[in-house]
């Protein structure tokens, strides 16, 4: 509807409310309608209309003023900074539509939704920040790189982090004697059950896209959960092998210089990670039930896999490049500690009852030898 002017046959103007693009007719119907009306309704009818008009300036005017804020508190913080804050609200959207599905499949309708509002919420925030953030496509240069890998690894570091302390949180429970491939299985099913609830919302709220698109008519949750399992554990796995936790690559890596571990830990890094992204971007489209081949399917791999090459290079490099040391460290010491326990094992037996015995069974001729041979 729009206001519009007529001129009527005795040269009078009205104004009246018609569709643009309105006919003759129905121009002539709202005419007699506004004719029709008493001198009171019509200046009700003009005194809400000039209200829903000013109510309409101040709602604009108040949502230029927020953006203008968001753009001003935007421009203050790094892409990592911003990335973190995108992280943590991707915790909390899955988090909620986690609780979400919960409470849809035990009849908890005020659980429900809440985990509702909590996504809906936290994906606006989502929407507004990331638009401040470089991608992919917008690098034109080494600061938009530093930038982009900056960001990524702000919006990663949320969910990364619940998964290696969920790792941790197994590894230290684990009983004594277990063996290291006992404790780096126990670590990748700990990393696992603490990624299950983010994946199994997030794949909830990949669901309601494809609803909107026309591909689902509802949400599946057993699809949603079951496959959050492979994509949890490919996470878990992951990220025990960045932080070197299941040591299957250690032995290689930390040999040489610390440029040529670096090197070494990026490329694990990479091999690992990429691939990784790959599959649960692929995992997650399936299950929403979205096309696997598109032109939007092609693009989410490729940002994922490069996302993720780029990100486990550099921390499983980085980690590689300080590692290398600390490893050879605990080694040297292992060495000592087993020569001076080789040491005290060869001392001889207490010397019998009334005897004083060679302590450390050597002649007094052996003794002065060792002493003069010993550096000064």
């Amino acid at each position: 509807m729009a206001l519009q002017t007529l001129t009527l046959r005795d040269g009078r103007t009205l104004e009246v409310d018609a569709p643009l693009g309105a006919t003759k007719e129905e121009l002539a119907q709202a005419a007699n309608r506004e004719l029709a009306m008493g001198v009171g309704d019509r200046r009700r009818m003009l005194l809400a209309r000039e209200r829903s008009t000013a109510e309409d300036r101040v709602t604009r005017a108040r949502e230029a003023a927020e953006e203008a804020a968001l753009i001003a508190r935007e421009s203050d913080r790094t892409s990592f900074t911003r990335g973190l804050d995108i992280g943590t609200d991707l915790v909390a959207q899955a988090t909620g539509s986690s609780l979400e599905g919960i409470g849809s499949l035990l009849g908890l309708e005020g659980l429900e939704e809440y985990g509702a509002e909590v996504a809906l919420e936290n994906e606006a925030d989502i929407q507004r920040k990331s638009r401040f953030q470089t991608r992919f496509d917008d690098i034109e240069g080494v600061g938009d790189f530093g930038s982009y890998l900056a960001g990524i690894a702000g919006e990663s570091l949320p969910a990364m982090a619940a998964g290696i302390a969920g790792g941790i949180g197994a590894v230290a429970a684990a009983p004594a004697g277990l063996g290291a491939l006992g404790v780096g299985a126990l670590g990748v099913a700990g990393a696992t059950t603490a990624n299950v609830p983010f994946f199994y919302g997030m794949n909830r709220e990949r669901q309601k896209d494809a609803i909107e698109q026309g591909f689902k008519t509802e949400i599946s949750e057993a699809a949603a959960f079951f496959t959050a399992l492979p994509q949890a554990l490919l996470d878990g796995i992951a990220d025990r092998l960045l932080v070197g936790g299941l040591r299957i690559t250690d032995e290689a890596i930390r040999a040489g210089g610390l440029f040529t571990r670096a090197s070494k830990g990026a490329t694990a890094g990479t091999v690992v990670e990429a691939p990784t992204e790959m599959g649960q971007q692929l995992l997650e489209r399936a299950q929403a039930g979205l096309p696997l081949d598109n032109e939007e399917a092609l693009a989410e791999y490729r940002e994922a896999g490069i996302a993720g090459g780029l990100l486990g290079g550099s921390i499983r490099g980085t980690a590689a490049a300080i590692g290398g040391d600390s490893v050879r460290q605990a080694e040297e010491k292992a060495r000592i500690e087993q020569e001076r326990a080789a040491e005290i094992s060869g001392l001889t037996e207490d010397a019998p009852a009334d005897t004083q015995g060679d302590l450390f069974g050597f002649t007094e001729e052996q003794e002065l030898a060792r002493a003069e041979a010993a550096p000064t």
